[in-house]
């Protein structure tokens, strides 16, 4: 609970310089803002949750197996894109849900550079990100930056069925996997019902990754309790 306390007050720390009054915060009551806003934060700090967990298995086995350098490292500059629009289009939800989830991709961006290394392809996924962000601060149209980022994670999140097909569970935390894969059928459902497309066809192309990355890891975990269990011999 102490990791969560005190990226919320980050998060609120990030959130003071732009005041008290936001566009997301007007007519709040039974209606689709409400709905809106109201699943921003609480999958800001739902997700915040699951990337405790992914940080702490990182750090605590002190290695990054399995776990995709290039997936988190883009959701990293994602969010960061999402403070950005947040920023600009003075929206509380977004603003919190860009500042916590950055903060905790830090440290496990750090642990991952640690442990797992980070080799010449990871090096210009950083570099083309970082011009990517500056491309964004100058764009004049940060909400289609935002999209644009959205959309692009649902080819970063698939690297994460690649790399538990080709070194088994390692170091992925199951709980973060679920976190995701719960978020993509909220916003789904809330595209649908609101006739929002956008958000619809982008959660649907997340929920089918994590359609086929859940059953993957849940598999190949079994198939590594079999194998250890095989080698204790009867």
């Amino acid at each position: 609970m102490r990791p969560l306390l005190i990226g919320i007050a980050v998060a609120i720390l990030l959130i003071l310089p732009f005041g008290l009054h936001f566009t997301d915060m007007e007519d709040l009551g039974l209606n689709q803002k409400t709905l809106g806003f109201t699943g921003v934060v609480l999958f800001g700090l739902w997700g915040s949750r699951g990337l405790i967990i992914q940080n702490a298995k990182i750090w605590h086995r002190e290695r990054g197996k399995s776990v995709p350098t290039s997936w988190f490292l883009f959701f990293a500059f994602m969010f960061v894109s999402t403070y950005i629009y947040g920023a600009e289009s003075h929206r509380f939800a977004l603003l919190f849900q860009g500042a916590i989830r950055t903060f905790f991709h830090i440290p496990l961006i750090i642990g991952l550079a640690k442990f797992k290394k980070f080799g010449w392809f990871e090096r210009w996924v950083l570099a083309a990100l970082t011009l990517a962000i500056v491309l964004n601060i100058l764009s004049e149209d940060k909400a289609w930056c935002y999209f644009v980022f959205s959309a692009g994670g649902i080819f970063a999140s698939a690297t994460q069925v690649f790399e538990i097909r080709k070194n088994g569970t390692g170091e992925v935390a199951w709980q973060f996997l679920a976190v995701y894969a719960a978020s993509s059928i909220f916003w789904m459902l809330y595209g649908f019902a609101f006739q929002d497309w956008k958000v619809f066809v982008v959660s649907l192309g997340y929920l089918t990754v994590h359609a086929i990355t859940l059953p993957t890891f849940f598999l190949a975990h079994r198939r590594e309790q079999e194998a250890m269990t095989g080698e204790l011999g009867p």
